[in-house]
């Protein structure tokens, strides 16, 4: 089974108006979109070791939060 590696990364930036405030995030997953195995199929016969399961793809996310 091989390693799991995974590297996320957020930009953020709040913004300060008339004793407002507002925080916007930039969410990104899965960076270098690996694909690792998660789960095999552990049964013997022709179908052991395929895999079951892998590592999402890349996944983007957008958060805006508005506080007054």
């Amino acid at each position: 089974i091989e390693r799991l590696n995974q590297i996320d990364f957020r930009v953020g930036k709040i913004f300060r108006v008339a004793g407002t405030r507002t925080g916007i995030n930039f969410d990104f997953y899965n960076v270098l979109n690996s694909n690792p195995v998660l789960t095999e199929n552990a049964t013997f016969g022709p179908a052991s070791r395929t895999p079951q399961s892998i590592l999402l793809p890349r996944l983007f996310k957008l958060n805006a939060q508005f506080d007054w």
